[in-house]
Order: structure tokens, then C-alpha cells, then sequence
């Protein structure tokens, strides 16, 4: 089973344009290893100034996981973020 990175970039998108707290996602990078049968996702997001940084980074992980792997039929090995604060008030 062979999933296209643009699949899974669309899934991390959709999951982020729906979270409160977060801005945006400005980049993702998928690492696919042989020898521990699942993906390693790395992603940077712009969160909203003024949000609780570890509660809305938690849930963004916990939601990525579910949803690719529900979607994609592929294990999750890691999910790493690299945040940045907006300077956008949060909604």
C-alpha cells in the first residue's frame, strides 16, 4: 500500500484549518522507513498569540494520528512540531 505525501499534507491541512489556535501550517515533511514499518511526520504551524501552547499542540498530534491512520491505513510512528506564535490575536 503506497499513500502520495500529498495525501497525507491534505489530511495534516484539513485537520489544521479546522483547530482552533492555529494560524496556519507552513510546512510538512514525511519520513517513510522500512525497517520500522510506519511514517514519522514533522510539521510547522503558526499558532494564534495567546493560545495554550501545549493543550493546542496535543490535540493537533492526537487528531494527525487518528486521522492518518484511519485515512491511510499507515502507523504513525512520530509526530514532531515545530510551532511559532502569530501575532494575530486569537479568535
Amino acid at each position: 500500500l503506497l499513500i502520495s505525501d500529498y495525501a497525507i499534507y491534505d489530511i495534516i491541512n484539513l485537520i489544521a484549518e479546522k483547530m482552533m489556535g492555529i494560524d496556519k501550517v507552513t510546512g510538512i515533511k514525511v519520513r517513510r522507513r522500512a525497517e520500522t514499518k510506519g511514517i514519522s511526520i514533522y510539521v510547522d504551524v503558526v499558532l494564534y498569540y495567546g493560545v495554550k501552547i501545549f493543550e493546542v499542540t496535543k490535540l493537533f498530534q492526537h487528531k494527525i494520528k487518528e486521522k492518518v491512520e484511519y485515512m491511510t491505513a499507515m502507523q504513525v510512528k512520530t509526530i514532531k512540531e515545530y510551532f511559532f506564535r502569530g501575532m494575530q490575536n486569537y479568535r
